[in-house]
């Protein structure tokens, strides 16, 4: 045997195509189960968060201390500005304490949120630009 027997004769190009395509298309599948896979390790931590969010909420909801959030809000050029609120029993006998009645918890949490914006909207500018405060208060 001759030492020209050991080489291989070299690839044609068929082979060196089939070859690159073979590389391109593994590649292309672990891209595809890494992007996969980011998507549910996204996916997890989404879930991870919303059970933490949940378990604080419900230990608020539990506390002794007053405690509102608001959790939603929208704006219907016909009807106005709907705001959406969690609040714990504390927050409600809080309110009551202070003097802000309702016949239900929503209707004192929404006297309430009626006072702050009257409150807020008190200590902004006019906008007729007269320099006065929108304040009944002063």
């Amino acid at each position: 045997m001759s030492i020209f027997g050991w080489f291989k004769s070299p690839p044609t190009k068929e082979e060196l195509m089939a070859e690159l395509k073979a590389e391109l298309a593994a590649e292309k599948r672990k891209e595809e189960e890494a992007a996969v896979e980011a998507q549910k390790a996204a996916e997890r931590h989404q879930e991870e968060l919303a059970a933490e969010v949940a378990r604080k909420r419900e230990s608020m909801m539990e506390s002794d201390e007053p405690w509102v959030e608001m959790i939603g809000s929208s704006h219907d050029p016909e009807k106005g500005i709907k705001v959406e609120l969690a609040w714990n029993p504390a927050f409600i006998a809080y309110l009551r304490e202070g003097g802000i009645q309702g016949a239900s918890e929503e209707e004192c949490a929404q006297r309430w949120l009626a006072m702050v914006a009257r409150d807020v909207d008190g200590k902004l500018p006019d906008d007729d630009n007269d320099g006065k405060e929108n304040s009944e208060y002063e």
